[in-house]
């Protein structure tokens, strides 16, 4: 408990201070021409900084390329933060539809009021999760939320940077309503943190980015012991049965850089997943 107070105090003090750099940043947006973006204070809460400038449109071409993206695709974005994703395809789906989920609420409203206020069928859902960090006074668990969310067959479900959060329990809980919740002929792109044989000869060589702490189990690791959630890695042959056991195949890893790998196209792993074994546009 000491440790995990010592993690929410020093998140506070990182919120205080990307508050005070709003004006700064308010500045910034507007003399770039970034002003659809939102305040430093929830662009923070999607990787890094710098990136949320870029990595919305990289991955609106990754999807038009390797997941068949349309103007009537139906999207379910879990993990959407403020609309990053959902600001690079708002001007892509116009007779289909977007779902975005986060269990952040200033992320969410954020996204209500700047994107679904403009495109009507672009919608942001609130998950009342309890969580230490992100929602500690939330009300629902995982599995009470899925069930309130009644919503499926959808042709894309993304993914990103959630399940690299995840422990055990909820990583398999997620996977499963991908899943269920994905049409026959759907796609879903997901991201980890992978380990594996050649993961594993980059950590020798001291290449990884992220220093892991295996667990137990020994099927996964954590970057930080007191704070698991912030970084999580899953051996992936683990993964692969996981995706199995819910019904789904994975089709294509690109894997990512923060391994040591070089000319990737994303710091962390991306997995497509598939109902079917084959699969063509």
């Amino acid at each position: 408990m000491r440790n995990l107070n010592i993690v929410r105090f020093a998140r506070r003090i990182r919120t205080y201070l990307f508050l005070l750099l709003r004006p700064f940043d308010s500045l910034f947006l507007r003399i770039n021409g970034l002003t659809k973006y939102p305040p430093i204070n929830l662009r923070r809460h999607v990787g890094f900084l710098g990136s949320s400038f870029h990595t919305g449109e990289r991955y609106r071409v990754f999807m038009m390329l390797q997941m068949n993206l349309k103007s009537d695709t139906k999207i379910l974005d879990l993990g959407c933060g403020w609309g990053l994703l959902a600001l690079a395809l708002n001007r892509d789906i116009d007779n289909g539809y977007f779902t975005g989920v986060d269990i952040h609420k200033p992320s969410i409203q954020w996204a209500n009021k700047h994107i679904s206020s403009k495109k009507t069928n672009f919608k942001f859902i609130h998950a009342d999760v309890k969580d230490e960090i992100y929602c500690p006074n939330g009300s629902l668990s995982e599995e009470e939320f899925f069930r309130t969310f009644s919503e499926n067959g959808f042709d894309i479900i993304v993914a990103k940077s959630l399940f690299t959060h995840l422990l055990p329990s909820n990583c398999e809980l997620y996977l499963r309503e991908v899943g269920s919740r994905l049409a026959t002929t759907g796609y879903a792109l997901v991201s980890f943190f992978l380990l594996n044989d050649v993961q594993l000869e980059f950590q020798e060589r001291n290449k990884n980015d992220i220093q892991l702490h295996p667990q137990e189990d020994g099927y996964y690791a954590v970057k930080y012991v007191e704070s698991p959630s912030s970084a999580v890695a899953y051996d992936e042959k683990y993964v692969s049965n996981l995706v199995n056991r819910s019904g789904m195949k994975i089709k294509t890893i690109f894997y990512g850089s923060w391994s040591g790998r070089k000319n990737t196209i994303d710091y962390q792993d991306l997995l497509i997943l598939t109902k079917e074994s084959e699969k063509t546009n």
